[in-house]
């Protein structure tokens, strides 16, 4: 089925649903629209503001129409203002599990299937889970911003985020008319063909003016309605190539939508009585059938081609099996995953990892002071950081930007540059750490280092310095900041 307009794809998926035709729309197709999708991204939200009345209905609904719960008035007003923490021990009396201090403690992929595995979601999993899923997925690959990143992510690509329609499902394609150009189908039905041509609404026009007369404005912008073709020879130029444009795209639309069944196609569309110029689809119906000859009715259905025609051809289509979804959380399949943070090899090694590499890497991604704790998060999301150490080097990173030599750098009015290459005049590629630039393009330079101190490394950084320079930059403060084995900060 097709449309022009996406309310009327709408209307007529509601109404076949409503018959218990099976429908492939674009509205039920979106990952959003699944009651499942919703319940999880509400409890995603209610995690991370939690004791939130506003989200906490929306879980609530959800539980209470999966437990078949009675009395609903009581059971929300009930629950609508505790405290989340409570409500989530109140579950386990219907054998839910959830425990959002174990969630927090999970990779984020891992916490959704976690979440999914405790409210009984993974017993009923659909397509719509299963997309979701590898949403989360795709996500993680891409960002390291955890789940206040991901839950930004999803609310502005929800409603363009799909399932993918399954080819072998027997039931009605409702689409619009620009979404099948290059498809084809068995049989169409075009309803509501009886389009216009010719559109004012959302639409406009740059109409140039005098600029003195109109405080330096050069161009107003105007409707488009048929007066703009009395505003002088610019004005019926503007109204009358746009309703070219207009009449061209309208005849491309219905060209697409008459060509696009193979067998047979239906069109509805109402007949009234039309003026000499032809302005809207049906118009275009009835002049053909009266220069045919075969106008008699508004009424009357008008056949063309072979009735006899098989409907339907028998294709070749491979028999899908659906697989069921399952979930299983690591500690029951006894597994520990090998990640970055996983150390495999003697003690120095591991001490240089974590004081040195690691922590330098960290430092990287901080761009003010607040940001550090949730850099520290993220890795440990990542598996690049056990959770074990967490304080260890937490009190390292904070060591470094509260120093009191540091007190001008990790400043938020600054430009931060971390880690930014510079093409010296000696075609040389200088990386310093950090570079901060205030508006007076005064400059303050730090790099990381570990171990003790190197005269190589102030040659480094007087080259960085010089590079600066040259850039007509003013160099105010440049140090060397070493991170012990032992945790202890030295600034030179």
């Amino acid at each position: 089925i097709l449309t022009r307009a996406n309310k009327h794809g709408a209307h007529i998926a509601q109404y076949l649903t409503e018959k218990n035709v099976p429908v492939i729309s674009p509205d039920n197709l979106i990952l959003s629209n699944s009651e499942d999708v919703q319940f999880i991204c509400a409890l995603l939200r209610l995690l991370v503001f939690p004791n939130t009345p506003e989200i906490t209905i929306t879980v609530l609904e959800f539980v209470h129409k999966r437990l078949a719960l009675d009395n609903a008035p009581h059971y929300f007003s009930t629950w609508v203002h505790e405290t989340s923490a409570t409500y989530f021990q109140s579950l386990e009396a219907y054998h839910i599990f959830f425990d959002p201090k174990a969630f927090e403690q999970l990779p984020l992929y891992e916490a959704i299937e976690y979440l999914i595995r405790a409210f009984h979601i993974d017993q009923q999993a659909d397509t719509y889970i299963l997309a979701f899923l590898d949403c989360v997925y795709n996500y993680t690959l891409k960002h390291h911003t955890g789940l206040w990143g991901f839950l930004s992510y999803w609310d502005q690509k929800q409603d363009n985020l799909n399932v993918d329609a399954d080819n072998n499902l027997d039931a009605v394609q409702v689409m619009s008319i620009h979404k099948a150009k290059g498809l084809e189908f068995p049989i169409v039905i075009f309803p509501y063909a009886d389009t216009p041509l010719y559109s004012s609404r959302e639409e406009h026009h740059w109409y140039t003016v005098d600029a003195d007369a109109y405080g330096d404005f050069n161009q107003l912008m105007i409707d488009h309605k048929i007066d703009v073709a009395q505003y002088g020879a610019q004005g019926e130029q503007l109204y009358h190539h746009r309703k070219q444009q207009q009449q061209f795209d309208s005849i491309n639309l219905l060209y697409v939508a008459l060509t696009r069944p193979v067998e047979r196609l239906y069109m509805l569309s109402r007949f009234r009585e039309r003026k000499i110029a032809l302005n809207a689809f049906n118009e275009f119906f009835v002049a053909f059938l009266e220069t045919e000859g075969l106008w008699e009715d508004p009424e009357k259905e008008y056949l063309f081609g072979a009735e006899s025609k098989p409907l339907y051809k028998e294709a070749s289509t491979k028999e899908t099996e659906n697989v069921q979804f399952i979930s299983t959380s690591r500690e029951k399949l006894n597994l520990q995953i090998a990640t970055t943070a996983t150390f495999l090899w003697d003690d120095k090694r591991q001490e240089a990892i974590v004081y040195g590499n690691l922590l330098h890497e960290l430092l990287s991604k901080v761009i003010v002071k607040t940001d550090y704790t949730h850099v520290i998060d993220d890795a440990i999301e990542q598996g690049s950081l056990a959770p074990d150490l967490r304080s260890q080097i937490t009190d390292r990173i904070e060591a470094v930007i509260d120093h009191p030599k540091l007190s001008a750098f990790f400043n938020e009015s600054h430009h931060i540059l971390n880690e930014r290459p510079i093409l010296s005049q000696k075609n040389k590629v200088l990386i310093p750490d950090r570079i901060e630039i205030t508006p007076e393009n005064k400059v303050y330079l730090l790099d990381y280092k570990t171990g003790s101190f190197s005269q190589s490394h102030k040659t480094q950084i007087q080259e960085y310095v010089d590079a600066l320079t040259q850039m007509n930059y003013t160099v105010v403060q440049n140090y060397l900041v070493y991170i012990t084995n032992e945790g202890m900060i030295e600034i030179v």
